[in-house]
């Protein structure tokens, strides 16, 4: 059995043009509870003061690690943190958000009494520190053990669709043993994807894992409006990571492709659809030319034509027929509709969180 705080607990944050959020985060990390913590800042191809804040601010820190990578590549300065990283177990956050102070003992901790391979908490969203919150989501009600020997139906295609299926997607908000990360493929950490890139790492570190523990404690600190929240050519990092989740994790699981195929048509639909919750910014106008370049997408069709075909449930087949329609203004008329009070709320948030910059 672990001793308390006498195993090193590694935390990886990749940094790029986050000057005036990367501060808050490290020093969320530098300010833990746990007694035995580094953190490896991963700088990757920064055009803002990132790289000279980290180096003015933490260069002579004992604690902290600055690793430089010319390209800006996430997955890239993630599994270069991994590499570097001297400790047993591994933590994530990204450059705009932080963890809360117990948040590593309290994961570490939990870990240990479950002897488990991962562990993963909620988060919330949040403005700045010490701003109130919105948004907070936890996974399950009460600490929650999965052994690999007892995965159904519904964890094995959590990947392919994580809105049917919750899970923890992202890296950020768990505590890795090394070794389950040390067992993912080279090619898996690194896999190039702009988005899901985390999906793909962690639908195959699960894998590795003989035991996943997911507790309620919403100890992770998303930020709203955070340079790491946006999202840029959708359509073609959707697909980009399905194809990845074929190749990488499809053939290790007991599931046809006909269904993992279904999940994933459910799931690129919907998060298209989703595409305008989060878009106070945009324009009318960008907004129904988005929907129409989904519209004139084959792919995008195919998948809509794909799950009218597929016993789907009765939400998805209004989302499906949504896009077999050729009128991009009434698909972004019922997008807005669906999610305007959550666009409201966003705008609102991310307008006073300026303020706190």
């Amino acid at each position: 059995m672990m001793k308390f705080d006498s195993v090193l607990v590694t935390a990886v944050v990749p940094a790029h043009n986050c000057e005036k959020t990367i501060c808050a985060c490290v020093d969320s990390l530098l300010g833990q509870s746990y007694g035995n913590i580094e953190i490896v800042v991963v700088e990757n191809g920064s055009t803002d003061r990132t790289a000279s804040t980290i180096q003015e601010q933490y260069g002579r820190q004992q604690e902290v690690v600055v690793l430089p990578l010319e390209e800006a590549n996430v997955a890239r300065a993630r599994k270069a943190g991994v590499e570097r990283a001297r400790g047993d177990l591994i933590a994530f956050c990204d450059s705009d958000d932080w963890y809360q102070k117990d948040a590593i003992q309290i994961l570490a901790t939990k870990l240990q009494q479950q002897n488990a391979d991962i562990v993963n908490c909620g988060y919330a969203k949040a403005i700045s520190p010490g701003i109130p919150l919105r948004f907070p989501r936890s996974f399950v009600e009460a600490d929650t053990v999965l052994k690999k020997s007892e995965w159904s139906y519904s964890d094995y295609v959590k990947p392919y669709n994580p809105l049917r299926y919750p899970f923890f997607s992202g890296l950020c908000g768990s505590l890795y043993k090394r070794s389950v990360l040390q067992a993912v493929p080279e090619d898996v950490l690194d896999n190039g994807l702009r988005r899901g890139e985390d999906i793909l790492v962690n639908s195959y570190a699960q894998l590795m894992a003989s035991k996943v523990l997911t507790i309620p404690d919403m100890l992770y600190r998303y930020r709203v409006g955070g340079v790491t929240s946006k999202n840029e050519r959708l359509l073609e990092d959707l697909f980009k990571l399905k194809e990845e989740l074929d190749r990488y994790y499809a053939p290790h699981i007991p599931c046809s492709q006909t269904d993992l195929d279904a999940e994933s048509a459910s799931y690129i639909l919907n998060i298209i659809f989703r595409r305008y919750q989060s878009a106070y910014a945009v324009s009318k106008r960008d907004v129904v030319l988005f929907y129409e370049q989904a519209l004139h997408d084959v792919r995008v069709r195919g998948l809509a034509k794909m799950l009218l075909d597929s016993d789907p449930e009765e939400d998805d087949v209004l989302i499906a027929k949504l896009f077999l329609q050729d009128d991009p203004e009434w698909l972004a008329c019922n997008a807005k509709k669906r999610y305007a009070a959550k666009r409201y709320t966003l705008k609102a948030l991310a307008g006073i969180s300026r303020l706190f910059r």
